[in-house]
Order: structure tokens, then sequence, then C-alpha cells
């Protein structure tokens, strides 16, 4: 019995490149969905925090325990304005509510 090493187990390179090739043709991912979705879910958090000047002015202000009304107030736009940018805040860094909206900014010393 021959007992084989981890290297003569590995796919030779021609190998890979054929079975890639192969996915390519047959636009497939040459990974595995699980690892796809980890790739891709790791790159669209680190893009997705990146907040636009007045969502970081909205998000300051509710941190700082403001109400809708009076950041409206103070930053002159709508209530539905304001409502709207804590809409937009919230799935991009993926929270629920507001107190974990300022958590996540105290965090990150945003707040």
């Amino acid at each position: 019995m021959v007992l084989k090493t981890p290297q003569s187990c590995s796919p030779s390179p021609e190998r890979e490149k054929l079975a890639r090739r192969e996915h390519e043709r047959k636009g497939e991912s040459p990974l595995a969905p699980r690892a796809a979705r980890t790739l891709i879910g790791s790159r669209d958090s680190a893009q997705s925090h990146q907040l636009s000047d007045r969502e970081c002015e909205v998000l300051q202000s509710f941190t700082g325990g403001l109400s809708s009304k009076l950041i409206d107030r103070e930053l002159g736009i709508s209530e539905k304005t304001v409502k709207a940018h804590l809409t937009a805040i919230f799935q991009r860094i993926g929270v629920t509510d507001r107190v974990q909206a300022a958590m996540w900014a105290r965090d990150r010393g945003i707040a």
C-alpha cells in the first residue's frame, strides 16, 4: 500500500486551470457557494459603511440625543428626509434601530 503525501493529493496546476476554464465556460463560480457569499459579504460590508456627509451629520445629531423633529430644524431639512437618512444609515451599517446605530457610532468614534 502506497500512502500519498498531501502534495501528491492536490490537483496539478494544469488540472486546476482546466477546471477553472470549465467553470467559466458554464458561467459558474470556481468558488464554493459558501466561500463566495463570505467573500462578497465582507466586501459589501466594508463598502456599505461609507456614509455621505449628510448621513454623518444626521447620525451625529441623533446619537447626541436629538429627535427627528429637532434634527430637521438643526439641519434645515424635512422630518421625512431625516427619517429617510436614518433608514439608509441603518441599512448601510447593518442595524435595525437607533440604539444599535448609536452603539455602532460610539464604537467607531463617530458619536
